[in-house]
């Protein structure tokens, strides 16, 4: 499995201070008490299952050129990174129309390309897509690396882009890189800060903002003192990993009105001394989420709690779970033994019925000969269908320069 990423740029900043978001509007958040919680994490009971058949579904696939990443969806459009090219120092962003099946390369380079800036992050909803532009290095010099956001409407006939527009910019010693989504026609973005000596103006805090496309002004949603380490949008709602305190790997999730800013729902993660991966998934009071079981484990656990249930590991050496209607998708990499005192690493996405304990394979790779199905993390609820990735030019053998993505969608 892809090993967690903490969202902070650079070590410096990813120090996690105390205390946690609520509050509503641009209002500083409320404090509240500690997690009171065993002092490590211990793995809760598995899940009782049994392996079924996959749902009855429908599916169509889409080929790309080779060596693109998807990086999210809406109902309609797909935004992915193009492969590399060194005459735009970076990806170039490529649409795919889900309706049509035509896609086409939108953005050849960054804005600020002429300023030494690269595109990195990504996203897109049906109308408007937004990406990051980074400039500096962030091994050498990482608090004097600048970023901007910027977002571009989407000509859906013509599979196009309008002018960008410049959402926000900085440099991560006053705020750290941007984590981004869409709700309608507003986008937002989380920062995290910490007080430093090399940057006047610099305080600590985390702060969510948002801007009304394509000319609002910016308005703050939240802000607080405790670092938010991932942002998605689902159902309306932004969804906000947040650290508990300054001593330990301890997370919530919490839900807010991107209206009022107002806290209206929390999760508590149980992870303890444990880190979390990459982005949890709630829906209806539920949450299914991945742990990282052991400070150097490279694979991860998914865990699923139901409203108001008890915390249950669904799958080790899986991860990056999506609520699809009743069912949760995840990506699984388990070892198995090939019986010669070796071991061969087999890619598969899976599914759970977490109500009836039903799991089924959906996909199954090997790396080497088949590339390596993913699903594209931060991605919303959705009643009844997903998107997966493949990039056959992983396979070492007559591999096709080609790159696959699916839509499967549940009847």
């Amino acid at each position: 499995m892809r090993k967690a990423h903490a969202v902070f740029v650079v070590v410096a900043l990813c120090l996690v201070l105390g205390g946690c978001g609520g509050g509503g509007g641009a209002s500083s958040a409320s404090e509240s008490p500690e997690a009171k919680a065993p002092a490590t994490w211990q793995a809760p009971p598995r899940m009782e299952t049994t392996e079924v058949a996959p749902p009855p579904m429908t599916m169509r696939e889409y080929k790309l050129p080779g060596g693109c990443s998807l990086q999210g969806y809406g109902k309609r459009l797909a935004v992915l990174f193009d492969r590399y090219t060194e005459e735009s120092v970076g990806s170039p962003i490529r649409l795919l129309d889900l309706e049509t099946g035509k896609h086409a390369r939108v953005r050849e380079r960054a804005v600020g390309f002429s300023e030494g800036y690269r595109m990195l992050g990504l996203r897109c909803s049906d109308e408007w897509v937004a990406w990051e532009e980074l400039k500096g290095d962030e091994q050498q010099e990482p608090l004097a690396v600048r970023w901007r956001l910027y977002v571009a409407r989407i000509d859906k006939d013509a599979l196009s882009v309008g002018a960008p527009i410049l959402v926000d910019e900085n440099q991560v010693s006053i705020a750290s890189r941007p984590l981004f989504a869409f709700i309608g026609d507003e986008i937002f973005w989380m920062t995290n800060s910490m007080a430093n000596t090399l940057q006047e103006g610099a305080v600590d805090g985390a702060r969510v903002r948002a801007k009304k496309l394509p000319d609002g002004a910016m308005r703050e949603v939240l802000s607080g003192t405790s670092n938010y380490r991932t942002v998605y949008a689902s159902e309306g709602r932004l969804f906000l990993s947040q650290f508990i305190d300054s001593k330990t790997e301890a997370e919530r999730l919490i839900v807010v009105d991107p209206a009022t800013g107002v806290t209206v729902d929390s999760h508590e993660m149980e992870n303890i001394d444990r880190e979390i991966s990459h982005c949890p998934s709630a829906h209806d009071g539920a949450l299914a989420w991945t742990i990282m079981p052991d400070p150097a484990a490279a694979s991860c656990d998914v865990l699923y709690r139901g409203a108001g249930g008890p915390t249950m590991l669904v799958e080790e050496h899986a991860g990056d779970p999506l609520f699809v209607g009743s069912h949760i998708f995840y990506e699984s990499d388990k070892p198995e033994s090939t019986g010669t005192g070796t071991e061969r690493y087999v890619n598969r996405i899976r599914g759970v019925d977490p109500v009836s304990g039903g799991t089924f394979t959906l996909l199954e790779a090997e790396r080497l000969q088949d590339g390596m199905w993913i699903l594209p993390i931060r991605q919303p609820y959705s009643a009844d269908s997903f998107l997966v990735v493949n990039d056959l030019s992983m396979r070492v053998d007559d591999s096709p320069d080609t790159t696959l993505v699916r839509r499967y969608t549940i009847k």
